[in-house]
């Protein structure tokens, strides 16, 4: 039997696209990869396209609180 379909939120799709990359830029921060959480929002802005009115993952996880 199959589940029946699902409609996912705005917010739950964003935070399943967000939270691996928060996992992975906690982690440079804690092996020293990067020094500072500002240093990973602006090579995810512009190493990887991030949009800039967004800030990065960490700014992300500001908003959230």
């Amino acid at each position: 039997m199959s589940q029946p379909k699902r409609d996912f939120s705005e917010e739950e799709i964003i935070a399943r696209m967000m939270i691996p990359m928060v996992n992975e830029v906690v982690r440079c921060l804690e092996e020293s990869i990067i020094a500072t959480p500002a240093e990973a929002d602006m090579a995810l802005v512009y190493g990887l396209g991030f949009p800039p009115f967004h800030g990065g993952a960490f700014r992300w996880l500001d908003t959230l609180g």
